[in-house]
């Protein structure tokens, strides 16, 4: 598919802020819940409303 860079985060410990520079956004995980609570938790949630507005394509 080309791309040349992937950058695996989990916003449980990492700090979602990554997210902001992608191009694309894969979500990928076991528990919907689980990765919903940590979502919010860390303003992941926050930045990828922010990120679809801006037509970044989000993945799940």
């Amino acid at each position: 598919m080309g791309f040349q860079h992937i950058k695996f985060v989990d916003i449980e410990f990492d700090d979602p802020q990554i997210l902001i520079h992608r191009d694309v956004i894969y979500i990928n995980g076991g528990n919907s819940f689980t990765l919903l609570y940590y979502a919010k938790k860390s303003g992941a949630d926050e930045i990828i409303k922010t990120l679809a507005a801006q037509n970044v394509i989000i993945l799940e």
